[in-house]
């Protein structure tokens, strides 16, 4: 009988362990804007996902883009005042509070950690 209630213990605890588990979401990117031209190129530096998601809102226009890691893309029709997110997944609109996009070169890294 206790054995079983040990069993029964250890059973419980590595139970208890895995509630506690966090997952880890990380991107690093490099966003160089070209206002003059209205576009920005996206280097994705490294991301836990394996891509550089980033969203690009001004108003009611959003441009979604996305790049592997060590690749780049470039998203043109920006206009003054864009704001972008990004992330290892793909960002929601309203659900991030944009950075503003300058004239040349932005560094950016997220990490976020759930359970």
């Amino acid at each position: 009988m206790r054995l079983n209630s040990r069993l029964v213990l250890v059973g419980l605890l590595f139970a208890l362990g895995a509630c506690g588990k966090t997952e880890r979401s990380a991107v690093a990117l490099e966003v160089t804007g070209d206002l003059g031209n209205g576009a920005a190129t996206v280097s994705c530096i490294s991301s836990t996902s394996g891509t550089c998601h980033i969203l690009f809102m001004a108003g009611d226009v959003t441009k979604a883009a996305s790049a592997p890691v060590g690749g780049s893309t470039t998203v043109t029709g920006l206009t003054p005042g864009v704001g972008f997110c990004s992330g290892a997944t793909a960002p929601e609109p309203g659900g991030c509070k944009p950075t503003v996009l300058v004239d040349g070169r932005q560094i950016v890294r997220r990490e976020t950690k759930g359970t």
